[in-house]
């Protein structure tokens, strides 16, 4: 019997601890989900891409709302912040969170171009305020997210050159050069020139899923009339797919078919753009052919391309004449000349027919062919050209220095750099110049830049100590074209505080048969001082005791004492050494 309730007892305590340790282990703050986007939209993302950001989505579990969350994200092998270019990424701040909601974390992310598609886990260090606390918590989170991949489809023909008044069949491949699948694709075949038409293979076609590296052909019987001939015409293809996350996708693509000149005629000259397709704000190469399709010799041919007679020019001549003398041109021969230019930023995302002219002689006299060289400039690339970043925090009640670094990330030579610094609240001073100009900065070059902040440790709403801002930097620079552009940064801080303990007083006392050494503490600083304790090191008094205060708020002075267990001298003056940790 006694054992039989010595056993009940063992189990009503452990009924009684079980539920106590099921309810306190569940973290304040749970991870929810990651993805790549905004709060409404998810994205996919492909190794190599930059600037991209990553929301991570997390829960209050706490019976009590949040004053604020700050977080920083320890990045696996191959991802680094866009900002700083390093890792950990952040931090990121979220104010004011209800208990049991969710809420939002965000993060600017580059993805090496040797990252894996698939998921990877980054660590969450997490830094919070409950909100009739003032102390500051501490915490660490798991965040799965996937780098999805992109799934990118191209369609192509299997013949681009056909001949007028004829009838091919050909076929039309659509491939998945991306690295994530595409699913439920719809293709929509048209004519996009009068005069050429699909005889077989026009209208809706549905082809599936594909994967990555994988393709479709769809077989296709094309004619052209001979009003077309010794020109260019389009067919249309409209795709519609669901990208990796499940999102409509509806792009649209025209693919060019060359028709060949009418045959039998004595000279047939064509010009055309061997690489039509070019990066805006870059130099490049045009490499243009001309070329003799006739059955006799052109002799004394000059070309020159006209970019003058156009309202805003596409293009600039760093080196090459528009100008050119070919000589002679037989049949079925041609020339290729090149052309150094810059591609106009305002260009971006357009097309362009540029007036072109051949002159040249043949039997009958001399002849001039007028032609339009047909380019189209891929819209800007929104990746930033410079990486600007300086510490995390400042220390509150002080007049701080802070180095900014400013980086050319660019790939070329950036030329009259200029920035203006600005807080974006109003209880941040800047002292002294906040506008700087840098003349030029080579790719990968860095400059830095001294800029003074003074943060109050407190202002009429309250403390700021643990209070994040941003600092917003405005720059514009000149590229090598000698367009002018902008670009706006926000850098990241926070208001960090300062501990600053003194000794105001101290004596020895006498208490019944024992001997205190008694002494003031005050914390001069702005932040308060936890797990404050004090002991006796060294000098002419000894005690293996400790003198544990816990918080030391500031401009609050605390006392403490220490029994004293041994004494070199029975009288004058002693020394003392205190550790105050």
């Amino acid at each position: 019997m006694r054992r039989t309730s010595l056993i009940l007892v063992c189990l009503l305590l452990l009924a009684a601890i079980l539920p106590a340790i099921s309810a306190n282990s569940v973290p304040d703050i749970v991870f929810s989900d990651a993805w790549f986007g905004d709060l409404n939209t998810k994205i996919e993302v492909a190794p190599g891409d930059r600037n991209v950001r990553l929301i991570v989505e997390l829960v209050n579990t706490m019976d009590e709302p949040l004053r604020y969350v700050e977080g920083l994200l320890y990045l696996p092998e191959g991802f680094r912040d866009s900002r700083s270019g390093q890792s950990p990424a952040g931090p990121s701040v979220s104010r004011q969170v209800p208990s049991g909601e969710r809420f939002y974390l965000s993060f600017l992310l580059d993805i090496g171009e040797e990252v894996e598609v698939g998921e990877h886990v980054a660590s969450l260090a997490l830094k919070y305020v409950e909100w009739d606390e003032d102390t500051i918590t501490i915490g660490h989170v798991k965040v799965r997210f996937t780098v999805t991949g992109r799934s990118i489809l191209r369609p192509s023909l299997s013949v681009n050159v056909l001949k007028p008044g004829k009838s091919e069949d050909l076929q039309l491949i659509l491939e998945n050069s991306g690295s994530a699948s595409a699913s439920s694709i719809e293709a929509w075949i048209r004519s996009g020139s009068s005069g050429l038409a699909i005889l077989k293979g026009e209208g809706k076609h549905f082809i599936g899923n594909l994967d990555p590296g994988s393709s479709a052909s769809i077989p296709l019987k094309v004619f052209v009339g001979r009003a077309l001939a010794d020109s260019v015409s389009r067919i249309v293809v409209d795709l519609r797919y669901q990208n990796s996350h499940g999102i409509l996708v509806e792009e649209s693509h025209e693919l060019l078919i060359r028709v060949e000149p009418l045959g039998g005629v004595g000279v047939v000259l064509d010009v055309l753009v061997e690489n039509p397709i070019l990066e805006p704000a870059k130099q490049e190469t045009l490499k243009i052919i001309v070329a003799n399709k006739g059955s006799e010799t052109a002799r004394d041919v000059n070309f020159v391309i006209a970019l003058a007679q156009l309202p805003n020019p596409p293009l600039t001549i760093l080196e090459g004449a528009p100008s050119i003398k070919l000589g002679d041109l037989a049949p079925e021969d041609q020339k290729e000349l090149s052309l150094k230019v810059f591609v106009n930023e305002i260009a971006a995302g357009k097309s362009y027919s540029i007036p072109a002219s051949i002159t040249y002689a043949d039997e009958e006299g001399r002849h001039v062919v007028e032609k339009g060289l047909t380019i189209t400039v891929l819209e800007e690339s929104r990746r930033n050209k410079l990486r600007i970043y300086a510490s995390e925090h400042v220390h509150g009640g002080m007049i701080e220095s802070v180095n900014i670094t400013v980086e050319n990330i660019s790939g070329e030579t950036l030329r009259d750099i200029a920035l203006t610094i600005s807080p974006t609240v109003g209880w941040i001073t800047l002292l002294g110049p906040t506008t700087w100009n840098i003349a030029s900065l080579s790719n990968g070059e860095k400059k830095v830049i001294g800029l003074k902040i003074y943060a109050p440790s407190e202002t009429a709403s309250g403390s700021t100590i643990g209070e994040p801002f941003n600092l917003k930097v405005e720059t514009s620079f000149r590229e090598p074209g000698g367009q002018i552009r902008n670009e706006n940064h926000l850098l990241g801080m926070y208001v960090k505080g300062i501990i600053d303990i003194k000794l105001q007083e101290l004596s020895i006392e006498k208490l019944g048969d024992e001997l205190l050494l008694v002494g003031r503490l005050l914390n001069e600083g702005t932040e308060k001082a936890s797990y404050t304790r004090v002991e006796l090191i060294g000098g002419d008094l000894s005690s293996t005791k400790i003198s544990y205060l816990g918080d030391v708020e500031p401009n609050a002075p605390i006392l403490f004492n220490i029994p004293i267990e041994g004494l070199a001298k029975s009288e004058g003056e002693v020394k003392v050494v205190l550790k105050v940790s």
